[in-house]
Protein backbone atom coordinates (compact mmCIF):
# COMPACT_ATOMS: atom_id res chain seq x y z
CA UNK A 1 0.00 0.00 0.00
CA UNK A 2 2.47 2.44 0.92
CA UNK A 3 4.95 1.46 -2.52
CA UNK A 4 2.05 2.21 -4.33
CA UNK A 5 0.88 5.77 -2.56
CA UNK A 6 4.60 6.45 -3.16
CA UNK A 7 4.50 5.41 -7.26
CA UNK A 8 1.70 7.23 -7.30
CA UNK A 9 3.64 10.44 -5.72
CA UNK A 10 6.55 9.75 -7.75
CA UNK A 11 4.48 9.44 -11.20
CA UNK A 12 2.67 12.95 -10.36
CA UNK A 13 6.04 14.94 -9.52
CA UNK A 14 7.29 13.63 -12.94
CA UNK A 15 4.33 14.74 -15.03
CA UNK A 16 4.30 17.63 -13.29
CA UNK A 17 8.12 18.36 -14.28
CA UNK A 18 7.20 17.31 -17.66
CA UNK A 19 4.24 19.11 -18.33
CA UNK A 20 1.97 16.62 -19.14
CA UNK A 21 -1.52 17.75 -17.59
CA UNK A 22 -3.20 14.52 -18.62
CA UNK A 23 -1.56 12.16 -16.19
CA UNK A 24 -1.24 15.09 -14.02
CA UNK A 25 -4.73 15.28 -13.20
CA UNK A 26 -5.08 11.44 -13.73
CA UNK A 27 -2.76 10.91 -10.68
CA UNK A 28 -4.21 13.33 -8.75
CA UNK A 29 -7.81 11.78 -9.17
CA UNK A 30 -6.05 8.52 -8.25
CA UNK A 31 -5.15 9.45 -5.20
CA UNK A 32 -1.54 11.52 -5.11
CA UNK A 33 -0.39 13.58 -2.79
CA UNK A 34 0.01 16.62 -4.07
CA UNK A 35 2.37 17.98 -1.51
CA UNK A 36 4.58 14.95 -1.20
CA UNK A 37 8.11 15.80 -1.33
CA UNK A 38 10.43 12.92 -3.45
CA UNK A 39 12.58 13.06 -7.04
CA UNK A 40 10.74 13.20 -10.35
CA UNK A 41 11.29 10.73 -12.59
CA UNK A 42 13.37 10.79 -15.66
CA UNK A 43 12.09 11.75 -18.98
CA UNK A 44 9.21 9.30 -20.73
CA UNK A 45 11.08 9.12 -24.23
CA UNK A 46 11.49 5.70 -24.18
CA UNK A 47 13.65 4.10 -27.55
CA UNK A 48 13.32 5.81 -30.64
CA UNK A 49 10.80 4.36 -32.57
CA UNK A 50 11.50 1.29 -35.25
CA UNK A 51 12.24 2.54 -38.79
CA UNK A 52 12.74 6.01 -37.69
CA UNK A 53 14.99 8.17 -39.94
CA UNK A 54 18.76 9.14 -38.73
CA UNK A 55 17.78 12.71 -38.34
CA UNK A 56 14.68 11.01 -36.02
CA UNK A 57 17.07 9.39 -34.34
CA UNK A 58 19.42 12.01 -33.71
CA UNK A 59 16.77 14.22 -32.32
CA UNK A 60 15.02 11.53 -29.97
CA UNK A 61 19.15 11.07 -28.86
CA UNK A 62 19.10 14.91 -28.03
CA UNK A 63 15.94 15.05 -26.99
CA UNK A 64 17.09 12.68 -23.97
CA UNK A 65 20.07 14.47 -23.81
CA UNK A 66 18.26 17.62 -22.87
CA UNK A 67 16.08 16.15 -20.68
CA UNK A 68 18.27 14.15 -18.40
CA UNK A 69 20.43 17.63 -18.34
CA UNK A 70 17.42 19.62 -17.06
CA UNK A 71 16.37 16.97 -14.91
CA UNK A 72 19.85 17.07 -13.37
CA UNK A 73 19.57 20.91 -12.91
CA UNK A 74 16.83 20.92 -11.32
CA UNK A 75 17.01 18.11 -8.60
CA UNK A 76 20.52 20.03 -7.97
CA UNK A 77 18.70 23.74 -7.22
CA UNK A 78 15.52 21.83 -5.69
CA UNK A 79 16.93 18.51 -4.32
CA UNK A 80 13.49 16.05 -3.43
CA UNK A 81 10.60 18.72 -4.14
CA UNK A 82 6.92 18.88 -4.83
CA UNK A 83 4.80 18.72 -8.23
CA UNK A 84 4.42 22.34 -7.99
CA UNK A 85 8.32 23.22 -7.46
CA UNK A 86 8.70 20.87 -10.85
CA UNK A 87 6.09 22.27 -12.99
CA UNK A 88 7.57 25.80 -11.55
CA UNK A 89 11.03 25.12 -12.94
CA UNK A 90 10.09 23.92 -15.72
CA UNK A 91 6.78 26.94 -16.41
CA UNK A 92 4.82 24.39 -17.24
CA UNK A 93 1.87 27.22 -16.94
CA UNK A 94 -1.47 25.04 -17.50
CA UNK A 95 -0.25 22.31 -14.86
CA UNK A 96 0.93 24.99 -11.95
CA UNK A 97 -2.36 26.90 -12.65
CA UNK A 98 -4.81 23.24 -12.36
CA UNK A 99 -1.75 22.32 -8.89
CA UNK A 100 -2.78 25.90 -7.11
CA UNK A 101 -6.51 25.63 -7.72
CA UNK A 102 -6.12 21.87 -6.65
CA UNK A 103 -4.48 23.21 -3.28
CA UNK A 104 -0.61 22.74 -3.94
CA UNK A 105 0.81 24.67 -0.31
CA UNK A 106 2.78 27.81 -2.34
CA UNK A 107 4.78 28.16 0.81
CA UNK A 108 6.13 24.86 0.90
CA UNK A 109 9.59 24.15 0.33
CA UNK A 110 11.91 21.39 -0.89
CA UNK A 111 14.54 19.80 0.48
CA UNK A 112 16.96 22.80 -0.27
CA UNK A 113 14.47 25.25 1.13
CA UNK A 114 13.47 26.79 -2.24
CA UNK A 115 9.85 27.99 -2.27
CA UNK A 116 7.62 27.28 -5.64
CA UNK A 117 8.59 30.85 -6.35
CA UNK A 118 12.13 30.58 -6.60
CA UNK A 119 12.21 27.52 -7.96
CA UNK A 120 10.38 28.95 -10.95
CA UNK A 121 12.99 32.19 -10.77
CA UNK A 122 15.62 29.26 -10.85
CA UNK A 123 14.89 27.62 -13.69
CA UNK A 124 14.61 31.30 -15.34
CA UNK A 125 10.36 31.06 -15.77
CA UNK A 126 9.49 34.63 -14.57
CA UNK A 127 6.05 34.42 -16.52
CA UNK A 128 5.45 31.31 -13.92
CA UNK A 129 6.85 32.90 -10.81
CA UNK A 130 4.12 35.98 -11.79
CA UNK A 131 1.09 33.46 -11.77
CA UNK A 132 1.95 31.88 -8.34
CA UNK A 133 2.50 35.60 -7.14
CA UNK A 134 -0.90 36.54 -8.46
CA UNK A 135 -2.41 33.51 -6.98
CA UNK A 136 -0.78 34.12 -3.75
CA UNK A 137 -2.06 38.12 -3.76
CA UNK A 138 -5.73 37.06 -4.57
CA UNK A 139 -5.35 33.68 -1.74
CA UNK A 140 -4.27 36.88 0.35
CA UNK A 141 -7.17 39.25 -0.58
CA UNK A 142 -9.77 35.79 -0.31
CA UNK A 143 -8.12 35.51 2.99
CA UNK A 144 -8.28 38.99 4.69
CA UNK A 145 -12.16 39.62 3.31
CA UNK A 146 -12.21 36.26 5.49
CA UNK A 147 -10.73 37.92 8.00
CA UNK A 148 -13.09 40.40 8.14
CA UNK A 149 -15.98 38.60 8.07
CA UNK A 150 -14.64 36.57 10.99
CA UNK A 151 -13.85 39.48 12.70
CA UNK A 152 -17.44 41.07 12.40
CA UNK A 153 -19.23 37.82 13.00
CA UNK A 154 -17.13 37.43 16.22
CA UNK A 155 -17.87 41.37 17.19
CA UNK A 156 -21.65 39.79 17.15
CA UNK A 157 -20.97 36.90 18.54
CA UNK A 158 -19.49 39.00 21.72
CA UNK A 159 -22.46 41.09 21.37
CA UNK A 160 -24.80 38.67 21.57
CA UNK A 161 -22.56 37.09 24.66
CA UNK A 162 -22.80 40.13 26.48
CA UNK A 163 -26.74 40.62 25.95
CA UNK A 164 -26.93 36.81 26.71
CA UNK A 165 -25.34 38.15 30.08
CA UNK A 166 -27.43 40.74 31.22
CA UNK A 167 -30.46 38.67 30.14
CA UNK A 168 -28.79 36.09 32.51
CA UNK A 169 -28.59 38.79 35.92
CA UNK A 170 -31.95 40.12 34.52
CA UNK A 171 -33.54 36.68 34.45
CA UNK A 172 -31.04 36.23 38.15
CA UNK A 173 -32.92 38.74 39.94
CA UNK A 174 -36.30 38.22 39.20
CA UNK A 175 -35.76 34.60 40.10
CA UNK A 176 -34.22 35.97 43.36
CA UNK A 177 -37.50 38.33 43.75
CA UNK A 178 -39.81 35.48 42.67
CA UNK A 179 -38.12 33.39 45.40
CA UNK A 180 -39.02 35.86 47.90
CA UNK A 181 -42.44 36.35 46.82
CA UNK A 182 -42.84 32.85 47.21
CA UNK A 183 -41.21 32.77 50.91
CA UNK A 184 -43.70 35.43 51.83
CA UNK A 185 -46.45 33.53 50.52
CA UNK A 186 -45.29 30.31 52.19
CA UNK A 187 -45.40 32.39 55.57
CA UNK A 188 -49.28 33.87 54.72
CA UNK A 189 -50.18 30.65 53.78
CA UNK A 190 -48.98 29.12 57.02
CA UNK A 191 -50.30 31.73 59.05
CA UNK A 192 -53.68 31.42 57.43
CA UNK A 193 -53.11 27.57 57.88
CA UNK A 194 -52.58 28.37 61.67
CA UNK A 195 -55.63 30.71 61.73
CA UNK A 196 -58.02 28.26 60.26
CA UNK A 197 -56.77 25.89 63.00
CA UNK A 198 -57.94 27.54 65.48
CA UNK A 199 -60.83 28.85 63.96
CA UNK A 200 -61.80 25.15 63.56
CA UNK A 201 -61.07 24.31 66.76
CA UNK A 202 -63.43 27.56 68.09
CA UNK A 203 -65.93 26.05 65.77
CA UNK A 204 -65.82 22.43 67.20
CA UNK A 205 -65.66 23.65 70.60
CA UNK A 206 -68.53 25.76 70.12
CA UNK A 207 -70.73 23.15 68.55
CA UNK A 208 -69.42 20.67 71.23
CA UNK A 209 -71.35 23.14 73.93
CA UNK A 210 -74.47 23.58 71.82
CA UNK A 211 -74.91 20.34 71.83
CA UNK A 212 -74.68 19.99 75.47
CA UNK A 213 -76.89 23.36 75.92
CA UNK A 214 -79.18 21.68 73.75
CA UNK A 215 -79.53 18.40 75.88
CA UNK A 216 -79.72 19.59 79.32
CA UNK A 217 -82.40 22.72 77.81
CA UNK A 218 -85.40 20.51 78.33
CA UNK A 219 -84.64 19.63 81.54
CA UNK A 220 -84.03 23.60 82.99
CA UNK A 221 -86.92 24.29 81.33
CA UNK A 222 -88.98 21.90 82.98
CA UNK A 223 -87.30 23.26 86.34
CA UNK A 224 -87.98 26.98 85.26
CA UNK A 225 -91.67 25.53 84.54
CA UNK A 226 -92.45 23.94 87.76
CA UNK A 227 -90.67 27.07 89.81
CA UNK A 228 -92.83 29.38 87.60
CA UNK A 229 -96.40 27.22 88.92
CA UNK A 230 -94.45 27.54 92.22
CA UNK A 231 -94.27 31.15 92.36
CA UNK A 232 -98.19 31.64 90.28
CA UNK A 233 -99.13 29.50 93.22
CA UNK A 234 -97.78 31.23 95.98
CA UNK A 235 -98.44 34.17 94.80
CA UNK A 236 -101.86 33.37 94.04
CA UNK A 237 -102.19 32.09 97.83
CA UNK A 238 -101.40 35.27 99.06
CA UNK A 239 -104.03 37.08 96.81
CA UNK A 240 -106.57 34.59 98.51
CA UNK A 241 -105.01 35.26 101.86
CA UNK A 242 -105.53 38.98 101.58
CA UNK A 243 -108.65 38.78 100.17
CA UNK A 244 -109.77 36.90 102.81
CA UNK A 245 -108.51 39.21 105.38
CA UNK A 246 -109.71 42.11 103.63
CA UNK A 247 -113.30 40.46 103.70
CA UNK A 248 -113.37 39.68 107.39
CA UNK A 249 -112.27 43.31 108.26
CA UNK A 250 -115.37 44.45 106.41
CA UNK A 251 -117.55 42.21 108.10
CA UNK A 252 -116.41 43.56 111.35
CA UNK A 253 -116.56 47.10 110.63
CA UNK A 254 -120.36 46.70 109.48
CA UNK A 255 -121.26 44.65 112.71
CA UNK A 256 -120.11 47.50 114.70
Amino acid sequence: MQAEQERLNTNLRTASFWGDLADVKKYVEAGAEINSLGLAGPSACGPPLQGADRAAIIAHHFAAHFAAHIHADAAAYMGKAAPLHYAAFMGRDNVVKFLLEAGADTLLRSEKYKTAIQAAEGGNQSGTAEIIRNFVQRQCQVSQEKNKILENEKAAFERNIQHLQEDNEQLKKKIAQTKSKASSLQHEVVDLTQLLTEKTQLLTTCEKSWNGAMMILPAVSIIFFFAFCRHVEKKTRRSKGAAKKEYESGERKSNI
